[in-house]
């Protein structure tokens, strides 16, 4: 009975009266005195845990605690303290601990990260000092602590005291102060309305609710968009450009050795062996007036003979004028002039591409991307699919609860029935 002694050995004196009270953690007026709020939250914070509660709730018995029922026994002399139970069975009653259970499980904000941690943090901040105790005491662990808010405080003193309490402070980078400030003035513009007036216990209550659900959501919606900035930069960065590859000729050859290709598809003087041999046999250097190595530069009189005796009888002038002109214009001729096109139709053809056109341009890289996108667009677009995601989980879980409340009063009313029947 040592630990059922120190915490309850005050509770027997005038201002709880003769019997002890049981903690109910009601919320804005309906709230417990602020000596009994200490002593239920010092021995919960300790009987479950806290600091080391999981990030996320499994659920798994959500239906055990919501089958609870608010008729708990209000005093002492009511509780069946027998021998039987052990001193931590009784303190769980003395406490209310099934009550101060449905406090974080019913509740749809539950699966977000590193609920239950945070809202025992919001349970510490006190509407008022204690009566009983001369200072406020403080937990062994760092990051948890009381603070005291009034009702009546002002609105500077209320953005100052949520923004820099315990509610989240393991989530400051996600949700900075300045965005925690702001959360707070939403809440306190909701309230007001822009009227100059004292907060009542019952807003004050919302107003705390509203910051913590508020910084929960916001957390969590900057986790899942971090998961999603991540895939989506990992799926961007496994797509190959499509953009040409340039490889010096010692680098091509080495990979078609690996490859077995052909070498006469490699950047070695093989390839452009017949290539050459095409081009001196070609009208374009025999034009130009240029002598291959491997002919005479004369050919012989049999050739000549040969070639007289084959030539065609009724070949006109006109031809003949032309290969003589091909001849003197090859051998002459220094330069050539171009005349502009004398018809429209002559300068529209002029500027259409050309084979020149297009060899120069296949000296640059052909722009086949899509066009990618803007970075704030992306950010944009993933904080906005985060923000969805979260919403719609929470009000799925609503809806679950919702159907999980009406299932408990139904089996409740059969039982009620069975009984008196």
């Amino acid at each position: 009975m040592g630990l059922f002694k120190l915490l309850w050995s005050g509770q027997t004196n005038n201002h709880y009266g003769s019997d002890i009270v049981i903690p109910l953690y009601g919320e804005g007026s309906k709230e417990d005195c602020v000596d009994l709020q200490i002593r239920s939250l010092m021995y919960m914070f300790r009987r479950c845990d806290i600091v080391n509660s999981k990030p996320f709730s499994s659920g798994q018995q959500q239906g055990r605690l919501l089958e609870h029922s608010s008729t708990s026994k209000t005093t002492l002399d009511q509780l069946d303290l027998g021998s039987a139970k052990s001193e931590t069975e009784k303190l769980d009653l003395l406490y209310n601990k099934a009550k101060f259970d449905l406090l974080f499980q019913d509740d749809p904000h539950r699966i977000l990260i590193d609920w239950s941690k945070n809202k025992f943090r919001s349970l510490c901040i006190l509407s008022s000092h204690p009566i009983e105790l001369k200072t406020l005491p403080k937990f062994d662990v760092p990051n948890f602590s009381f603070a005291v808010l009034h009702n009546d405080s002002s609105e500077a003193e209320y953005i100052e005291t949520l923004a820099n309490s315990d509610i989240y402070t393991e989530h400051l980078v996600s949700v900075d102060l300045e965005a925690r400030k702001k959360i707070v003035k939403n809440a306190l513009a909701l309230v007001k309305g822009g009227a100059t007036r004292t907060l009542t216990m019952d807003e004050r209550a919302f107003i705390i609710k509203y910051y913590l659900n508020k910084v929960a959501v916001e957390v969590q919606v900057e986790r899942l968009y971090r998961g999603m900035a991540l895939k989506a930069e990992k799926e961007r960065g496994s797509v190959t450009p499509v953009t040409p590859t340039l490889r010096s000729p010692e680098r091509e050859e080495a990979n078609n050795k690996r490859s077995g290709r052909s070498p006469f598809r490699s950047s070695s003087p093989e390839r452009y062996k017949g290539t050459e041999r095409r081009l001196n046999m070609s009208p374009d250097r025999f034009r130009m007036g240029i002598r291959t190595p491997d002919r005479s530069p004369e050919r012989s009189p049999e050739r000549t003979a040969r070639s007289s005796q084959n030539a065609s009888p009724t070949q006109g002038p006109r031809k003949m004028k032309s290969s003589s002109a091909l001849l003197s214009n090859s051998t002459t001729s220094a330069s050539i002039t171009i005349s502009p096109p004398s018809s429209p139709t002559k300068n529209k053809l002029s500027k259409q591409t050309s084979a020149f056109n297009l060899r120069l341009n296949m000296n640059e890289a052909p722009n086949l991307a899509p066009p990618v996108p803007q970075e704030e667009d992306i950010k944009t677009q993933l904080l906005s699919q985060a923000r969805i995601a979260v919403r719609k989980k929470i009000d799925d879980e609503k809806l679950a609860l919702k159907k999980l409340r009406a299932a408990n009063r139904a089996s409740r009313a059969k039982n009620d029935a069975a009984i008196n029947a």
